[in-house]
């Protein structure tokens, strides 16, 4: 098939003036907040099109 869809995926919202710009992405929740915690950027669960 194709790539695996990561279930979260971060946002730096200091960047891209209206839209914001994908930084990372992954399965790991507490990693990820870890790694990107602040208020630059927003961690944002994904969904697939089968799970909506």
């Amino acid at each position: 098939m194709g790539k695996k869809t990561p279930k979260y995926i971060v946002f730096n919202k200091n960047m891209g003036g209206r839209f914001h710009k994908p930084v990372s992405g992954g399965d790991d929740l507490e990693l990820l907040r870890t790694y990107y915690n602040g208020n630059a950027y927003e961690i944002v669960r994904t969904a697939d099109l089968v799970e909506r």
